[in-house]
């Protein structure tokens, strides 16, 4: 929204209050932070901390009224032209110090208030004909009017989601064949293929076709060993990605590979069933259009006492469940209790949190009792806000330190690839109170920290109170 249409609003609810309410443009209060010395004259003003909407809030409280205020504008565009600066920075008044906007810097806490949830909203839309606005009539078929005397249109109202479902690419599924020194696949003494094994089950990769140009020979996994090693004889005789030929000498325009989800591989047992496919299959696994999600909705924390998961939902699963449920509310989306581990080690754990984006932490080293007491000044190092439900496969969370205002360009300029990888944009995966880590990458096995909410509340006026 345009800032100066705020600032004609905010000038009247304001007058409703105080006496005295003055609109300052940007530029004027740009010169009055170097007239007071906040900011040195040559430099340009830094954005890379949220603080300087507190600063700038700051000094227009020291802007005096117009007569004194264009007074001292002249005499310092004056004493510019005549490069005097030795009345400068000037004191608003006895006792001003830097140190005030050193404490702002310090000590100020920034609430990032995330947006309402809308995602499950009712939707409401006015129901047209042709074009026109039909309007209710009563049984006589006589328009209805309101109180005012206007007429009442007719108006839908309905499920929705706000949000996207899921990727327009379909993926298949596959069960993993055994295969012998020479790649054949192994078989029984009955002559059916025996399968890798995956804790007790036939492992399964999710799979897609992907365009012959794109590939990348030594990264993707391809799912055909012949085929890999026909296309690497190809590519080492000289032979163009868009001119390899298969075993029938035909061009090759897609290669099936397994399809990757970060640094590792859509989970099988994870992937979103979009619909069934039109002409069955004896196998179930083969029935279904799976797709991957689209944006993820929600994250479910579960904690024990030695196994910390997080269970991943997507706006098209919590359609689906919301809907069977009966019930939109987080915490009924997910499972009240799951088993985690095995053997010896397996226990029953419980939802201990449900994540979204917005939701704020506070980061503690050792005892989450520590943070019970600490100023604002020790706080602020430790608090951050959940920018992205990063990585559901790797069950990963990105976090962002709460004054934290470079965008990825900046950050990635400000951390070299060449020293921090992507660490800078993606996060640091590890917590230290030596460093304060623009944003954090964390699994569970690194969630040690404060949940707003559950832990905390956070005030509107910035206040914390711990529920510890």
């Amino acid at each position: 929204m345009d800032s100066q249409l705020i600032a004609k609003y905010a000038f009247h609810y304001l007058k409703t209050v105080f006496n005295r309410v003055d609109v300052q443009k940007g530029t004027v209060t740009s010169l009055f932070r170097k007239i007071y010395g906040v900011q040195p004259k040559e430099e340009v003003k830094d954005r890379g901390k949220h603080y300087h909407h507190a600063i700038d809030a700051a000094v227009l409280t020291l802007i005096p009224k117009a007569s004194e205020r264009e007074a001292i504008l002249q005499k310092y565009f004056l004493d510019i032209e005549n490069s005097q600066f030795k009345d400068y920075p000037i004191a608003p008044f006895e006792g001003f110090g830097h140190h005030m906007f050193d404490d702002i810097k310090q000590k100020i806490l920034i609430n990032n208030v995330p947006n309402k949830d809308q995602a499950f909203s009712h939707s409401r839309k006015l129901v047209r004909k042709r074009g026109r606005v039909v309007w209710l009539r009563d049984k006589n078929r006589n328009l209805i009017f309101d109180v005012e005397g206007k007429k009442v249109p007719k108006v839908a109202t309905g499920d929705s989601v706000r949000g996207q479902l899921h990727l327009d690419t379909f993926y298949g599924k596959i069960k993993v064949v055994q295969r012998s020194e020479n790649g054949g696949p192994k078989r029984d003494d009955d002559g059916s293929f025996l399968y890798s094994q995956v804790n007790g089950k036939d492992e399964m990769w999710v799979v897609g076709r992907k365009p012959i140009t794109d590939l990348k020979i030594d990264k993707d996994v391809i799912v055909d060993p012949f085929i890999k090693t026909h296309i690497q004889n190809q590519i080492a005789s000289g032979i163009s990605l868009s001119e390899l030929r298969d075993f029938n000498g035909k061009i090759i325009r897609r290669i099936r590979v397994r399809v990757k989800a970060g640094r590792g591989f859509l989970d099988a047992d994870n992937i979103t069933e979009l619909k069934e496919q039109t002409y069955k299959s004896k196998y179930d696994y083969k029935n279904i259009y799976y797709t991957n999600s689209g944006d993820n909705y929600a994250f479910g924390y579960y904690k024990g006492i030695h196994q910390r998961k997080i269970v991943s939902i997507n706006l098209f699963e919590a359609s689906k469940v919301g809907k069977l449920n009966g019930s939109f509310k987080p915490e009924d989306l997910f499972e009240k209790r799951i088993k985690l581990g095995s053997g010896k080690n397996q226990e029953e754990v419980d939802l201990y949190h449900v994540f979204f984006v917005g939701q704020k932490v506070l980061i503690f080293y050792s005892d989450i009792k520590e943070l019970v007491g600490l100023e604002n000044s020790m706080l602020s190092s430790r608090l951050y806000f959940v920018k992205k439900l990063a990585d559901a496969n790797a069950q990963r969370i990105l976090l962002q330190h709460h004054l934290e205002g470079r965008d990825d360009q900046k950050l990635s300029i400000d951390f070299p690839k060449d020293v921090f990888g992507t660490k800078g944009k993606d996060g640091f995966s590890s917590i230290s109170p030596d460093f304060i880590a623009p944003r954090l990458l964390l699994t569970p096995s690194n969630y040690n920290f404060a949940i707003e909410g559950k832990d905390f509340i956070f005030g509107l006026d910035g206040e914390i109170q711990f529920k510890l």
